[in-house]
């Protein structure tokens, strides 16, 4: 079962006659056999949460010729002995398919228990959602700010830009993990901190993907008025008929 380490878990038999707050649903953890109603503006859990039936519900996900290669990319370091590999792809490029597809393989081949961080909540649940809806690969979602760390051989930590951050370290000196897959599309931090890996894979670049048509072109729009709301909006009333 793939579980989110938070605050609260759910009882199903009990808990579907309580009212949360947006906030506190956030903290739930949701039973695998059933999915969120995003479309749903109602904050009981009997009209949010959807049966799923897993047997109908396909695990094959159709991969894109990049993704494949990075997966491929990684495989072969851990192979060549790299415990530590940084993934670089933009953003929209399907970095959480990549990495819950790699959970899938190092699973499969090698035995592993897999966890997965992310210093957003949010991102911790669409992550488990999708890994439901898409993939159903056992995989313990928990915050980098958990004080109880899961027992894991693999580390795939997402927004891995804060993988050089204290709390990022030390989760990794706590678990020591076999691999430690970290993904991001913004290595570069501002203050210049170095992201230490034995290995870097880097794939499609943000061209090249708005080309072959997976994301959208995109204006860069440069000034050097001070960046409020009345320069963003000068700036869309120069070419009305785009927006």
């Amino acid at each position: 079962m793939t579980t989110l380490m938070t605050p609260q878990n759910i009882d199903i038999e009990q808990d579907l006659t309580v009212n949360y707050t947006e906030e506190e649903l956030l903290d739930l953890e949701i039973p695998l056999q059933f999915n969120i109603d995003e479309s749903s503006n109602s904050t009981d859990l009997s009209d949010i949460l959807v049966p799923i039936d897993i047997d109908a519900r396909s695990s094959i996900v159709e991969t894109r010729l990049y993704q494949q290669r990075v997966i491929d990319n990684v495989m072969k370091a851990i192979r060549e002995g790299h415990r530590s590999i940084l993934i670089t792809l933009p953003t929209g490029a399907g970095k959480s398919i990549i990495g819950h597809l790699l959970a899938k393989r190092l699973i499969e081949e090698y035995g592993y228990s897999v966890g997965w961080t992310c210093m957003r909540r949010i991102l911790l649940k669409q992550a488990e959602l999708e890994n439901r809806a898409k993939f159903n690969v056992p995989i313990t979602y928990f915050s980098t700010f958990t004080h109880h760390l899961p027992k894991i051989d693999v580390v795939i930590e997402d927004e891995a830009q804060h993988s050089a951050s204290n709390t990022s370290t030390s989760i990794n000196s706590q678990i020591c993990p076999k691999v430690h897959i970290a993904m991001t599309a913004t290595p570069y931090r501002t203050d210049h901190m170095k992201l230490c890996f034995s290995k870097v894979i880097i794939d499609a670049g943000l061209r090249q993907l708005v080309d072959e048509g997976w994301l959208s072109p995109y204006h860069l729009y440069i000034t050097n008025m001070d960046w409020c709301p009345k320069t963003v909006a000068s700036i869309y009333l120069q070419d009305p008929n785009r927006w």
